[in-house]
């Protein structure tokens, strides 16, 4: 759900500074006044856009309005499984060589699960750069610059309208984490193919285990690998902002 409120849009500025056409489409009564509704309650306005709630205040300014964000997209979904496809040919090509890349072995099982954070690692600082190209954003410039015109009290912007770029936005997100879920995915599993770095295999009690094929093996890896970018991304970005923070505030 794509919520935002009044206040934080216009930067907790009293309600009688504020017009009400800067922050929500309320319609008018005939007698010239807009409808008042119970401070903190969430009730539909005709006169805004359709599916937006606006919680209207005791002066008839919209307090939050709130759009429902949708998933990602049919597209971004169905590309990310194209690119998961691509990985697991060329781990296949790849495993079927006359000469395929012997299993990468480690001293011990628990090493095995250190090499998998090195290499996620490894992984989502190659995706940093590459996911600056996908979708996301424009959508995120569109937000920021509705926010920017409804906090100058822009007379045809309101509320509504920045829910809406919200939800646009949290789409947009979504669509790009579900892509780069299915690039980091295939890169994984091409360079655990190539490297012979098969998880199943590695931790496997004999070096003659061979339960499922190598290509499976590599997928499975890229599949681990893949969905441990993200929560590295997270905890680097962090670090990152911390970082920026502290040198801007010296």
């Amino acid at each position: 759900m794509a919520l935002v409120w009044r206040g934080a849009v216009m930067g907790g500025q009293q309600a009688g500074q504020v017009v009400a056409a800067a922050v929500g489409h309320a319609p008018v009564s005939a007698a010239g006044h807009a409808p008042v509704g119970v401070p903190g309650q969430a009730t539909p306005q005709s006169g805004g856009p359709a599916g937006v709630a606006v919680a209207v205040g005791p002066m008839g300014l919209g307090d939050a309005a709130a759009v429902p964000s949708l998933p990602a997209s049919p597209f971004a979904v169905l590309g990310s499984f194209a690119l998961m496809g691509a990985g697991t040919f060329g781990a296949w090509a790849i495993t079927t060589m006359p000469e395929p890349p012997a299993t990468f072995r480690m001293a011990a099982g628990m090493s095995a699960w250190g090499g998998i954070v090195v290499f996620s690692a490894a992984v989502e600082r190659l995706m940093e750069p590459i996911s600056q190209w996908l979708p996301g954003r424009r959508s995120k410039g569109e937000y920021e610059g509705m926010v920017a015109a409804v906090a100058n009290r822009h007379p045809a912007m309101g509320l509504a309208d920045v829910a809406h770029a919200k939800a646009r936005m949290d789409r947009a997100r979504s669509n790009r984490g579900v892509l780069v879920w299915g690039l980091a995915t295939a890169v994984a599993t091409v360079v655990a193919s190539a490297a012979g770095f098969n998880l199943m295999h590695m931790v496997a009690e004999t070096d003659q285990w061979n339960g499922v094929a190598n290509w499976v093996d590599s997928l499975v890896t890229g599949l681990v690998v893949g969905s441990g970018t993200k929560p590295l991304h997270d905890v680097i970005s962090r670090v990152q902002k911390s970082k920026e923070r502290a040198d801007d505030a010296t």
